[in-house]
């Protein structure tokens, strides 16, 4: 599909996805490898040299959670947060069991911040490198055009990390009141408070133990704050789960729709490149990476912008020409604003 169909405006007002923009800090080589194969890399948590990654465990969490029931000061809620305290003893085995389940996650790096002096030094080879702006709606847009979008969405999740024990306590909260307001109207029923309470005493631990698996994605010890991060995270599990809940569904549509979700759905995996770890020789040594290929919807809509570094020596006008020669014409080039040249 040519630049055309790839512009912001075509996003915007054709597939009706507004954008969602954020910022990966990087080398001149790195951006000269993602321009020419579309290519981002997500890397893979586990082998990372940062200790503070995937730390958060089950057992944090129910220390967070006790903290939320001590301090609530709603009393429907606070009796409600008791009950799934309660389910999950009585189920202790099956939620820890369901919050340790294997994980292989990669995420790409990102943050909301744009021209930033601390991302430069630390991100972009001393300010030498550049910061490449990334519509992750691009890939809401893909997977619409794929007829996958209500079953590829669980390939990937995008989140500010949370460093602080205030944010993982209001994340966990504003979750279960979520969950609560869910069951409380099931598609237009209303509940009687009975049958509400008997749910939540029933199932709490199942809530929380997806509330817990959602977090553990983008929880980071507090001394990393600075960093500021947004992630784009991938776990190699959701594939699998994916195709385990549309083969659940065999039974109960017609075999050709059945048939297309799950062929869509690879073909969604495989064109973003997400099937295959690879590996690649980084700063920290040789690492496993999971390539997200962008080239289904490569253009300005994905990339709309690219801005040198302070100290950057790359010249802007080449910058263009290279962009243009490889599917990125209207993508705005600008120069750092920070006066430390």
């Amino acid at each position: 599909m040519n630049e055309f169909y790839n512009k912001m405006k075509y996003f915007e007002e054709i597939e009706k996805i507004p954008a969602q923009i954020y910022y990966h800090y990087t080398t001149l080589d790195v951006l000269y490898s993602i321009v020419t194969s579309k290519t981002f890399r997500l890397t893979s948590l586990k082998s990372s040299n940062d200790k503070s990654e995937l730390f958060y465990k089950p057992e944090q969490f129910l220390v967070d959670f006790q903290e939320i029931i001590d301090i609530e000061d709603n009393e429907n809620e606070k009796n409600y947060f008791k009950l799934i305290k309660n389910s999950i003893g009585q189920n202790k085995d099956k939620f820890l069991r369901e919050c340790r389940a294997r994980r292989y996650p990669y995420a790409l790096c990102l943050s909301e911040k744009k021209d930033n002096l601390t991302h430069w030094d630390r991100y972009a080879s001393g300010c030498t490198g550049v910061c490449i702006g990334f519509n992750v709606a691009a890939l809401n847009v893909y997977l619409q055009r794929m007829a996958s979008l209500a079953f590829g969405i669980g390939l990937y999740d995008v989140g500010k990390v949370l460093y602080s024990d205030e944010e993982r306590e209001k994340y966990i909260r504003n979750g279960l009141i979520r969950f609560f307001n869910l069951l409380y109207e099931q598609e237009g029923v209303r509940l009687e408070k009975k049958e509400l309470l008997e749910l939540i005493d029933k199932n709490g631990y199942v809530y929380a133990t997806s509330i817990y698996l959602q977090l553990a994605k983008f929880v980071k010890k507090d001394s990393f704050i600075d960093e500021d991060e947004v992630r784009l995270y991938h776990d190699t599990a959701s594939i699998k789960s994916t195709l385990h809940l549309i083969d659940l569904m065999e039974s109960s549509i017609e075999s050709e729709l059945y048939n297309n979700l799950r062929k869509n759905f690879k073909d969604v995996t495989k064109n973003l490149g997400l099937g295959k770890e690879q590996f690649g020789m980084m700063k920290s040594g040789i690492r496993g990476y999971k390539a997200l290929c962008l080239e289904e919807i490569w253009g300005s809509g994905t990339i709309p912008e690219i801005i040198l570094g302070p100290m950057c020596v790359q010249n802007g006008n080449e910058l263009r020409r290279f962009l243009k020669a490889n599917g990125l014409e209207g993508t705005k080039v600008s120069t750092s604003k920070v006066p430390i040249r």
